[in-house]
Parts: C-alpha cells; sequence; structure tokens
C-alpha cells in the first residue's frame, strides 16, 4: 500500500471487521483514521486505543457519515481535509 501520511481516512464500521481492517492498515502506512460509529463507541474507541498504542493517528467519532458534508464537518477540525473515504458500515445482530 502507498505511503498515506498527512491523508485523513474516515472509514464507517471501522470498530471491527472488514472495517476495521481496513482502518488499521491504513494507520500503518501513515493515513490518520477517521474509526465512525454508530452505536458501539467502546468498541470504537478501543480500537482507536489500538492503533495509536502501534504509534498510529486515530479518533472515534460518533455519526452517521452517509452524507459528505457531514464528514468534512466532524473530521476537518479533528483531523483535517477527508483524502480517503472508505463505507464499510452495516448491521450487527
Amino acid at each position: 500500500m502507498p505511503n498515506r501520511r498527512r491523508k485523513t481516512a474516515p472509514v464507517t464500521g471501522a470498530s471491527k471487521g472488514i472495517g476495521a481492517d481496513i482502518a488499521r492498515e491504513l494507520a500503518a502506512v501513515g493515513a490518520a483514521v477517521v474509526v465512525n460509529y454508530a452505536a458501539d463507541q467502546q468498541g470504537a474507541v478501543a480500537f482507536v486505543c489500538t492503533i495509536t498504542e502501534s504509534g498510529g493517528r486515530a479518533i472515534a467519532v460518533l455519526g452517521n457519515f452517509s452524507q459528505a458534508a457531514d464528514v468534512t464537518s466532524t473530521t476537518v477540525p479533528l483531523q483535517g481535509e477527508a483524502s480517503l473515504w472508505l463505507c464499510s458500515g452495516s448491521v450487527w445482530r
């Protein structure tokens, strides 16, 4: 994967499953990851700790990222303009 330093990557559903794998890889190559969650705050925060303890940059953000404006208004103040936007959110039952 190419170097993603100075890139910000919001990833929906990033606290588990495929979204977590994608977020972990992006953080490993230098992207600032925005772990978006809809319900599982504890899982999202724990996953952010996993990334930051490995030297990566990540934050957890509650919200509905179905609209580009929502992503921009949330990520720009926290991590900078979104360079990548990965949608992997789903409903777990």
